[in-house]
């Protein structure tokens, strides 16, 4: 994405904060207007997306665009969708419009139980860096199967990921936790050779604790 390597390299260049500050400030205005035409394409609305999060991660305070992230999480392309899920992740917080929040928790159920295995994995890592109190409950069991029923199938990526993310819902909500039904589950899953899922595991057991 050639503008956004343009609009990295501009802030790089700057001397001063000031510079930064009307660099950042007006490309903010730009993207802004151009969210407002209906007809903004996938690839643009991705590329506009990417400049909120970088700055973002620069500090400053975006308080638009999580509207086009949520329509990126429902792409296709798995490139939009990824761009929709890294934004969701670092911008989207309990602070958040209930509205949206209930939106995104929607389309992060729908790509949880679709089958596809990259698709659950961005839900998971997303859910997990949110880790918020409304997540753990409203998608705790979901996960707790991911994690633990082996019989689904599910790939060993997926059910690491599935473990790192209730321990971030632990973290939030301990009340999630049912010792019955985890203590089987810790059983199957350390009984597993591969040892990216043996360490979350072990992660998730310590934080039961």
């Amino acid at each position: 994405m050639r503008g956004l390597s343009l609009y990295i390299g501009d802030i790089r260049n700057c001397q001063t904060k000031e510079q930064e500050d009307k660099i950042v400030y007006k490309e903010m205005a730009k993207i802004r207007g151009k969210f407002q035409n209906k007809g903004i394409s996938g690839y643009d609305k991705k590329k506009y997306v990417w400049k909120l999060i970088y700055s973002h991660i620069l500090g400053y305070d975006v308080d638009f665009g999580h509207e086009e992230s949520l329509n990126l999480i429902n792409a296709a392309k798995f490139s939009e969708k990824c761009t929709g899920y890294i934004a969701t992740g670092i911008m989207l917080n309990e602070k958040s419009d209930q509205k949206l929040f209930d939106r995104v928790l929607n389309a992060i159920k729908q790509d949880l139980t679709c089958g596809n295995e990259v698709c659950e994995a961005l839900a998971l890592a997303t859910i997990g860096n949110i880790g918020s109190v409304e997540l753990a409950n409203a998608l705790a069991d979901i996960v707790v199967h991911k994690a633990f029923d082996e019989r689904r199938g599910t790939p060993v990526y997926v059910r690491k990921r599935a473990c790192l993310t209730l321990l971030a819902f632990l973290k939030r909500n301990k009340g999630i936790y049912n010792h019955s039904q985890w203590l089987q589950g810790f059983k199957d899953l350390l009984a597993n050779t591969n040892y990216g899922l043996l360490m979350s595991t072990c992660a998730l057991i310590n934080g039961t604790i």
